[in-house]
């Protein structure tokens, strides 16, 4: 069944020949790709939406575009720098919310639900402190954010990203989905119903409403800061 045919027709903009070559993509591929899409959660959480049309202009009818952001997240490692673009990402998710200065930044993301910056945190280290006080308080503030984070996006294997991983995500095309999905957020629409997207991202017939729920669940993991590393990883 086409799109065409459904009870609610796709965007315009929408089509899924488009991502055909998804399972072209290496692991670098889909760092890049995910790192862009975050960066276009940013803007909404924002409220730039303006930030957001230039940007997803880029990739509608070109979805594999690098719109340049994933260099915000460039590191491969688990201890790296603070990057302006990162900073400037959160600030700008941020500054919507009614803050206090002695507020903590990674605890207010959590607070409103921005699962994308899940399991990374940020933390001001003073140099003129001594090495022992700095270890000190390190495994205190480390403990106290993994007893946090742990429970609620438990850790799994150090495995990481694999192919098969790679593969699922094709798959369940969690590209598309993930770009009907900001689509509709950035114009302040409901999501359509999972039978109405199976009819989009799986037009020859083998999805349905439960394969559209999977794809959900596989994009909201995969669209998260922590992933960014696995790929960064995966690709070494």
């Amino acid at each position: 069944m086409s799109a065409k045919n459904t009870i609610l027709n796709a965007p315009e903009w929408f089509d899924l020949n488009n991502y055909a070559d998804s399972n072209l993509l290496d692991f670098e591929a889909w760092r890049i790709q995910i790192g862009n899409r975050i960066a276009l959660q940013g803007f909404i959480d924002a409220g730039e939406i303006d930030q957001f049309n230039l940007h997803f202009n880029e990739i509608r009818n070109s979805p594999f575009f690098d719109i340049g952001f994933s260099t915000n997240y460039p590191s491969n490692l688990a201890v790296h720098s603070l990057t302006y673009g990162v900073a400037h990402t959160i600030v700008k998710t941020l500054e919507p919310l009614s803050l206090s200065p002695r507020d903590s930044c990674d605890q207010k993301l959590s607070d409103n639900a921005q699962d994308s910056f899940a399991m990374h945190a940020h933390l001001t280290v003073d140099l003129n402190a001594s090495k022992s006080k700095i270890n000190e308080d390190f495994i205190v503030w480390l403990n106290q954010v993994l007893a946090v984070n742990r429970t609620t996006y438990p850790r799994e294997r150090e495995a990481g990203i694999t192919q098969h991983v790679i593969d699922s995500w094709n798959h369940y095309q969690i590209l598309p989905y993930q770009d009907l999905l900001l689509w509709f957020t950035s114009n302040a629409q409901t999501k359509p119903s999972d039978t109405e997207m199976a009819n989009w991202l799986f037009p020859e017939g083998n999805g349905d409403k439960d394969k559209v729920r999977e794809t959900g669940n596989k994009a909201k993991q995969a669209f998260m800061l922590s992933i960014i590393r696995q790929l960064s990883v995966a690709s070494e």
